[in-house]
C-alpha cells in the first residue's frame, strides 16, 4: 500500500526534490499504519513501512508479492492433486517463457486467481494462557496478541471459525 501511494505521489509531484520525496514517504506510511497497525498494536506514527528502498529504485516491484501468494497457492493445490511432485514440477517448469496466466492455465487449467485461497481455512482458537493460538492451513501458530476486533465470522477473514 506504502508502495502504491508513494508512486501515485511522485506522479501528482513530477517536479518533488528527493527531501520532499522522504518526507512524503514517511507522511504515507505513518497514514497507513495509524489506519491499518496502530489499532492492533497500540502505537501511532510508526514509519517502518517506509524503510523498504525497492519501493523507489523497483519500480512497483512490492505489489508482485500479492500475485507471487496467488501463484504459490495454485501451485500447492495442483501439486497436492498431481500427487508425485517431481513429475508434476518437472511439467510445469519446462513451458517456457509464457505470460503468467498462459502459464497457470497450462500447470493448474485455471488462470492466475484467488481462487485457490478459498479453500484454505483459518481458526482463531481461544486459549487459557494469554497466548493465543492459531491454527493456519493445519499448522499452529502461536502469537501474543490477536486484536480484539477479530471475530468468528468474521468478512474480513476467510471461514474464522471458534473451536
Amino acid at each position: 500500500m506504502v508502495d502504491t501511494a508513494v508512486w501515485h505521489w511522485m506522479y501528482d509531484h513530477a517536479q518533488a526534490t528527493p527531501s520532499q520525496l522522504n518526507a512524503a514517504t514517511l507522511q504515507i506510511a505513518k497514514d497507513i499504519w495509524n489506519r491499518y497497525y496502530a489499532p492492533v498494536f497500540h502505537q501511532k506514527d510508526v514509519v517502518l513501512l517506509a524503510v523498504y528502498s525497492h519501493m523507489i529504485d523497483s519500480f512497483l516491484y512490492l505489489p508482485d508479492y500479492s500475485i507471487g501468494h496467488l501463484i504459490a497457492a495454485q501451485i500447492e493445490e495442483q501439486m497436492k492433486k498431481a500427487g508425485a511432485i517431481g513429475p508434476e514440477f518437472e511439467r510445469i517448469a519446462k513451458m517456457g517463457d509464457v505470460t503468467p496466466d498462459l502459464w497457470m492455465e497450462n500447470a493448474s487449467g485455471k488462470p492466475v486467481g484467488p481462487d485457490a485461497l478459498f479453500g484454505w481455512r483459518i481458526f482463531f482458537l481461544p486459549s487459557d494462557s494469554s497466548t493465543n493460538r492459531i491454527r493456519y492451513r493445519d499448522r499452529f501458530l502461536k502469537t501474543e496478541l490477536l486484536p480484539d476486533f477479530v471475530r468468528a465470522g468474521d468478512p474480513v477473514l476467510p471461514k474464522i471459525t471458534w473451536n
